[in-house]
């Protein structure tokens, strides 16, 4: 998604958008950088659905890391690892359930 949004601004906007710096300086066709278009993408309200959805990913990838980890090299389970998981598990089935409470692409109500 951040590559198509990159092409599209240089491909289209890019040679119309201009702004004043601090300094009063006219900047033509700024550079829109694909870290900057994933902040926006990310933490801007307008795209809800995408921080929820990275959300999700971090989760899955907390859940597969530490379940790698519960059971020790020798078979048993370690208590301190299992528990961590279990509490991941549990957080995530919290946030499961305030997102089923929003509407679609809205941001989940307190």
């Amino acid at each position: 998604m951040v590559d198509a949004v990159h092409r599209a601004y240089n491909n289209g906007p890019r040679a119309l958008v201009s702004w004043e710096s601090r300094t009063g300086e006219t900047v033509a066709a700024p550079e829109w950088t694909r870290e900057a278009i994933t902040r926006h993408l990310l933490y801007s309200t307008e795209f809800r659905c995408l921080f929820h959805a990275a959300v999700d990913q971090v989760f899955h990838a907390l859940i597969v890391t530490q379940n790698a980890t519960v059971i020790a090299p020798d078979g048993t389970v370690d208590e301190e690892k299992r528990k961590a998981l279990m509490d991941t598990i549990k957080t995530y089935a919290t946030w499961g359930k305030h997102m089923d409470r929003a509407p679609r692409g809205a941001a989940p109500k307190s």
